[in-house]
């Protein structure tokens, strides 16, 4: 893939082998994983184990309680952070 190839990054990340392994998030403000959006700003999203999950605050439309819709938070927030610093880590050369 050449330096630029966005797309193919994209399709080779969203393409992993074993689909309940891959998470794809969608950070929209840019400001981490938020349970709920604030007023006229984009709403959260993860991917993650197969399955979809809109951080929009609307957890009966997603047919979750509002513990669930917690739960899944928590666990999408953690892994988004787990991701986020190993990241950091191997471009600070850390292993």
């Amino acid at each position: 893939m050449s330096e630029r190839d966005y797309r193919g990054v994209y399709i080779e990340l969203n393409s992993a082998s074993i689909p309940g392994s891959k998470m794809l998030v969608s950070d929209a403000g840019v400001n981490g994983l938020q349970p709920r959006p604030r007023v006229d700003e984009p709403f959260d999203t993860v991917d993650m184990g197969g399955q979809g999950y809109a951080f929009d605050g609307e957890w009966g439309d997603a047919g979750l309680s509002e513990g669930e819709y917690v739960d899944v938070f928590g666990m999408g927030d953690a892994e988004y952070t787990r991701m986020l610093e190993a990241l950091i880590a191997q471009a600070k050369g850390v292993s």
